[in-house]
């Protein structure tokens, strides 16, 4: 029962946070109902941004889960996970970097 109230907080974290929810609003009342705002006419990359935040929400919180559910230890396994993805992402930067001076140098 307490894995499942862990697992249920961890699906609205971000939305019971107040200056996020004032925020999402905020956004919505200035981008759909004001006449003269810079983001009126960006409604569908809005919706498409805020779909996308959504999904990414939803995608980490069934990894929560998954790991909740297979593994004895979740957190140690999240950690070597960790571990192993941060190695493989970050061997990536110096070629990034090599592409990107090659390209400001024309």
């Amino acid at each position: 029962m307490g894995r499942k109230i862990r697992i249920a907080f961890n699906f609205d974290h971000y939305f019971n946070k107040n200056w996020i929810v004032a925020a999402n609003i905020l956004i919505y009342v200035l981008t759909f109902f004001t006449p003269y705002n810079l983001f009126t006419y960006l409604a569908i990359a809005w919706t498409v941004a805020l779909v996308g935040l959504v999904a990414s929400q939803a995608i980490n919180a069934q990894t929560l889960a998954s790991y909740e559910e297979e593994t004895k230890y979740p957190k140690l396994a999240f950690l070597k996970d960790f571990a192993i993805l941060f190695v493989y992402y970050t061997s990536f930067i110096p070629e990034h970097y090599i592409k990107v001076q090659q390209g400001t140098q024309g």
